[in-house]
């Protein structure tokens, strides 16, 4: 296979998210949502069946796929049972949603200013993975020190960054709003640049191509 499809379906050439499994879990997210938009007239249901489903990932998946390695002899259901963290690490965030939706069902209605956090999760996600993996730049706490925290420096950490999340939250309008000022001025003055040096060239460039 040519190394610019290798690079989307494995993690040996650099790549960080590779589109296998990735775009399954968003797939998955997605019919998560439609659930919880059609179990309206049931609304603990929903926290019920994620937590249940949470459980069973996190706690049994590994037997499983060793039953199905024992049933079926295929090795891949072994390789899969011994690096399953994927696997347990989506079903504790099954059951971290099921929680959430149960505090809200059991609230009623969630502060405004927790609605608004939730809002940006998404954003929050890209700075976590563009300060922790790195960007176009290359830069990112795992090009300085990968492995080199201890565990409770790593912890220390990861609630700054959560907080420091929550902080910026509320500004979050004003900083899209900037920064989409700043990109308009921007290309407004390569535009403009551009122009002027086309304006200046185009007799000497129309000269060249006429000789």
């Amino acid at each position: 296979m040519p190394l610019v499809f290798r690079h989307y379906l494995t993690e040996a050439h650099g790549s960080t998210f590779t589109p296998i499994p990735w775009v399954g879990y968003t797939l998955l997210g997605g019919v998560l949502g439609w659930q919880l938009q059609h179990d309206a007239a049931h609304p603990w249901r929903t926290p019920v069946v994620w937590g249940s489903a949470g459980l069973v990932l996190w706690m049994a998946s590994s037997e499983g796929l060793m039953a199905l390695h024992r049933f079926s002899t295929l090795d891949v259901f072994r390789a899969m049972a011994y690096n399953n963290y994927l696997v347990m690490r989506f079903g504790q965030v099954l059951l971290l949603m099921a929680a959430a939706r149960a505090l809200e069902l059991a609230a009623g209605t969630l502060p405004a200013g927790v609605q608004r956090i939730g809002r940006e999760t998404l954003a929050v996600y890209v700075a976590h993975a563009v300060l922790l993996f790195g960007s176009g730049l290359g830069l990112s706490l795992r090009a300085l020190g990968a492995g080199t925290w201890s565990p409770a420096a790593a912890g220390i950490g990861a609630v700054l960054f959560v907080l420091a999340c929550i902080a910026v939250v509320p500004w979050m309008d004003a900083l899209r709003t900037r920064t989409r000022r700043l990109r308009v001025t921007i290309q407004r003055h390569l535009l403009v640049r551009g122009y002027a040096w086309s304006r200046r060239h185009a007799p000497r460039l129309r000269h060249a191509l006429n000789r």
